[in-house]
């Protein structure tokens, strides 16, 4: 019983793995590469793995819902740092992709 259900979860997962994320799950990974320290558009795209494109998208998303704030550096070049709206928001996010997770590995 125990290794079915492991088999099962381990099947969710890579099925998950193959599925494209939600908007939510890429608005949290830009909000978390931001929230630590600023980052800059190169950062961001590496670390959240998005294209420029979508990066453009969702940036403007996160600046006019005021989620995340656009800082210029010394050499001209943006940072962006996560509000304090938008720090809320990523632990909410995480909140709910932790309990979507654990329920779906319990459950597949």
């Amino acid at each position: 019983m125990v290794k079915d259900r492991s088999i099962k979860a381990f099947a969710w997962g890579v099925a998950r793995m193959k599925q494209k994320r939600s908007n939510i799950e890429i608005i949290g990974e830009m909000l978390r590469v931001a929230d630590h320290s600023s980052a800059g558009k190169t950062q961001v795209i590496h670390s959240a793995n998005m294209s420029p494109y979508q990066l453009q998208k969702y940036l403007g998303f996160l600046l006019g819902c005021g989620l995340i704030d656009c800082l210029t550096a010394k050499n001209s070049h943006f940072q962006y740092q996560v509000t304090e709206k938008g720090g809320e928001l990523l632990n909410i996010i995480d909140s709910v992709l932790q309990d979507v997770e654990s329920k779906m590995a319990v459950d597949p």
